[in-house]
């Protein structure tokens, strides 16, 4: 992955932007104790393009969480900044808009705009105490602690990952997960809109503790409804503990923990793994057994393989289940 970054703070690394204090090239913000920083990074070599972003400040190698203008890369280093109505926006070289906060801010409020890098690795637009809009609300492909991924029934609004192209190409991918509202409480990987993979069914109100069987501190996975907002969010008992969650390429939400005595990532957990992890890998009216190796389909009781030869071939989701001759409905 070829990423290159600019490393020189604005300010005595102070995480803030104002009105007439910007960022661009050799120029990045960095959070009050130093765990995040924020500027423009290229990907790629012969025609390198820029993008906005946010990545761990304290580790070599370089893992960025967040990007702002995924869809419009620019050809040449430009400016991070508050535009003229308030709005964060990222411009490109000859000045012109290419991505932008987007929010309505009163006329009044506009010089008292500030932009604000957290500690947690979310980005805040906010006048005094108001936060008008974060990034934490506008997701790339990486989950955070602390971060929330749902939908608000009331707003419509969607939080939902989304992946990358490739490794070296941050503009979205094929793969998305989020909250599906068509049923029951469930979240899905999906694969070009398509249900790739789902999890188990959630109560409204579910808070689960994870004990690592490989580090040293407990994680915390909650599920929750406040008011009209559904979400999925998660937590860490060990705060210096460098964790992320990141749908990766190929389709696979990856946990992945920072080493630091082998300077490198370590994937403790992945989804989906197993065959049953993926969707409408059985026909109608058949089960997946995770522990069915190396027959992971079978009909449910009173239905049998309506071609055997083709369920023997693992041929399960061409081949379908029928109901038994002399069973009843």
């Amino acid at each position: 992955m070829s990423i290159s970054v600019s490393l020189l703070p604005i300010g005595a690394g102070e995480g803030i932007i104002v009105p007439g204090r910007n960022v661009s090239a050799n120029q990045s913000i960095i959070s009050a104790s130093g765990t995040f920083a924020l500027g423009f990074f290229s990907v790629g070599n012969s025609t390198p393009r820029y993008y906005l972003g946010i990545w761990y400040n304290k580790i070599q190698k370089k893992s960025v969480v967040w990007v702002a203008n995924r869809e419009s890369p620019t050809d040449s280093l430009g400016t991070f900044a508050l535009g003229v109505d308030g709005n964060l926006v990222v411009l490109d070289a000859t000045g012109k808009i290419v991505w932008s906060s987007n929010v309505k801010i009163a006329h009044s409020a506009i010089n008292s705009m500030m932009g604000v890098l957290m500690d947690s690795g979310n980005f805040l637009l906010r006048s005094g105490e108001t936060i008008l809009w974060q990034s934490f609300d506008h997701p790339s492909d990486t989950f955070l602690p602390g971060m929330k991924v749902g939908n608000n029934r009331k707003t419509g609004q969607r939080r939902q990952l989304t992946s990358w192209i490739d490794a070296e190409d941050p503009q979205p991918g094929l793969f998305s997960f989020g909250l599906d509202t068509t049923g029951p409480l469930q979240f899905f990987i999906w694969k070009d809109h398509v249900p790739y993979s789902r999890t188990n069914v959630y109560s409204n109100s579910m808070s689960l503790t994870k004990l690592s069987r490989w580090l040293p501190f407990a994680y915390y996975i909650t599920v929750k409804l406040e008011g009209d907002d559904i979400y999925l969010s998660y937590s860490i008992s060990d705060i210096s503990a460098i964790l992320r969650i990141t749908l990766v390429p190929n389709g696979r939400l990856e946990a992945l923990i920072w080493e630091e005595k082998n300077s490198k990532w370590f994937s403790m957990w992945q989804w989906p793994k197993v065959y049953c992890d993926f969707y409408g890998h059985c026909s109608p009216f058949s089960s997946c057994d995770k522990k069915g190796s190396p027959v992971y389909c079978k009909c449910l009781t009173g239905f049998q393989p309506k071609v055997q030869q083709e369920w023997h071939m693992r041929n399960w989701t061409s081949d379908t289940c029928v109901r038994q001759k002399g069973t009843n409905m």
